[in-house]
């Protein structure tokens, strides 16, 4: 029997577009779901790649200038006051769907939007709600992934983001309350949403087997490999991979066949710049700009290490930050460079799944840059003996049958 499923989501921004949102779109027709996706579109950028019937609709009507940023102000207040934005994608959902018919509505959500929109409409067609939850205000300290920041006016912005942290936190455990059932990225992350409903489910992020396999891809020269958004030091800290870099580089350990390939924005790029200049590491460096999803499996094929970037879990966070980033490095078993080891759950799965190595200290980075570098220079290309087993709990189609079997519990 073919089950109809509304997915709702927040907007599908670079450089990833959400891949586990779309991979499970994906899969679900596979299995014989008809799944219907409606998401915010980013002015500009509608993304075309959705595998399924989609509606993206556009929030905000000015892109550039200062009537964008007259926009942004004015919304982002009334979202405060009235959360004018989930009132608006409600009204848009009645408007969408009101020939159609569902069995499940699901929101996947990072933070909060759009799960206020998503409850009240399962609950005025009173069908089942599930509460998928990719990352939390909890896990991070600062508002680290916050983009809209006012540098003129530190201390009004971080009043402003804590009133707004707080509005949000409190929305979204009113919705996690009545969920059906709420689906996480991570232990810390299911412990941590118990308090609130006592359905809570641990599904990974993970990797899309289609893309994301071994190949053993002979490169020209040694390359470690960075893709994608570098957030604020207390998330995700580089020091250690520079620190070691140029430890190697005074010590004549490497050559000009090593390259630092960093797939990054411009901002990202700045900060990198600066990073290598401190530690005389500038003609390592690479930077290039993002790359579509499809091509992101070339790059990986191609790399030598893949690094992953952390930060230690302290008593004030980050809490299990399981970045996309180390199941796709996985799924084409190249070694991963943890750096820093979260000392979690993150080096915990590198750990079970012999991924590569978490790091905490230089003599160890060292030591593993160093082997894969050999392994380099005798083939070529390296590869990571990965734990198979383990390696395929983490594939996007494995995970899409464990979401099916949360949504059958209620149907």
């Amino acid at each position: 029997m073919k089950r109809n499923i509304l997915i709702l989501t927040d907007a599908f921004a670079e450089p990833a577009y959400n891949p586990r949102v779309r991979c499970l779109c994906d899969n679900l027709m596979k299995m014989g779901w008809n799944p219907f996706l409606l998401t915010e579109k980013i002015k500009g950028q509608e993304y075309k790649g959705l595998p399924c019937p989609n509606r993206q609709v556009a929030y905000y009507y000015y892109n550039t200038g200062l009537l964008s940023k007259i926009e942004w102000m004015l919304k982002f207040l009334a979202g405060i006051l009235f959360d004018y934005k989930n009132r608006y994608y409600y009204k848009t959902l009645c408007r969408e769907c009101k020939d159609m018919s569902f069995d499940v509505v699901l929101c996947s959500s990072f933070h909060t939007f759009p799960m206020p929109a998503a409850f009240q409409f399962a609950a005025k067609r009173k069908i089942p709600l599930y509460v998928d939850l990719r990352d939390l205000a909890e896990q991070c300290p600062g508002g680290e992934y916050n983009e809209h920041r006012f540098n003129a006016f530190p201390r009004l912005y971080a009043l402003v983001n804590a009133c707004f942290r707080d509005i949000n936190i409190k929305r979204r455990n009113r919705v996690i309350k009545k969920a059906n059932a709420v689906i996480t990225v991570s232990p810390w992350h299911k412990n941590f949403l118990s308090q609130w409903n006592n359905n809570v489910h641990l599904i990974y992020n993970g990797f899309d087997e289609k893309w994301f396999f071994p190949y053993n891809s002979v490169t020209p020269t040694f390359q470690i490999v960075y893709t994608g958004k570098i957030y604020g030091q207390t998330m995700q800290d580089p020091t250690l991979f520079f620190e070691t870099l140029s430890q190697l580089h005074k010590e004549l350990k490497i050559n000009n066949d090593v390259v630092c390939n960093f797939y990054v924005n411009e901002t990202t790029k700045n900060r990198l710049i600066s990073l290598a200049q401190q530690y005389g590491v500038e003609d390592y460096m690479r930077y290039r700009s993002y790359v579509s999803p499809e091509n992101i499996p070339d790059v990986l094929h191609q790399s030598s290490i893949i690094l992953v970037l952390s930060n230690k879990t302290t008593e004030n966070g980050p809490f299990g930050i399981m970045t996309t980033k180390f199941f796709e490095a996985l799924g084409v078993e190249k070694p991963i460079l943890c750096v820093r080891s979260d000392e979690s759950c993150l080096a915990d799965a590198i750990r079970k799944t012999n991924a590569g190595l978490a790091a905490t200290n230089v003599e160890e980075v060292k030591a593993f840059i160093l082997e894969k570098y050999e392994e380099w220079k005798r083939n070529g290309y390296t590869h990571q003996q990965v734990n198979v087993e383990k390696k395929q709990l983490f594939s996007r189609q494995f995970q899409a049958k464990q979401f099916v079997q949360i949504f059958e519990k209620c149907l």
